[in-house]
């Protein structure tokens, strides 16, 4: 049975960590990454770029000491 116009999914497909010097800020499970977007108050498409490994800015940086490591992963993915 195919899903109704506006229906949400409720299976949670995604983890998120985010540590920032070695200390976990966020480490959530959602149900999508428009869920994730709103959560994170970042726009939908960079988070996309970021989950798809194609933000760049994410990495220029991340050899400083303060910039968050942020991880994005499907549950299935998780070993």
């Amino acid at each position: 049975m195919p899903r109704t116009k506006n229906s949400l999914n409720k299976k949670e497909k995604y983890n998120v960590k985010i540590n920032i010097m070695d200390n976990d800020v966020l480490d959530k499970n959602f149900c999508s990454l428009k869920e994730i977007a709103n959560e994170l108050d970042i726009p939908f498409h960079t988070l996309t770029d970021i989950y798809e490994k194609r933000r760049t800015s994410f990495t220029r940086y991340s050899n400083c000491f303060y910039f968050p490591n942020l991880c994005i992963s499907k549950l299935d993915e998780i070993v």
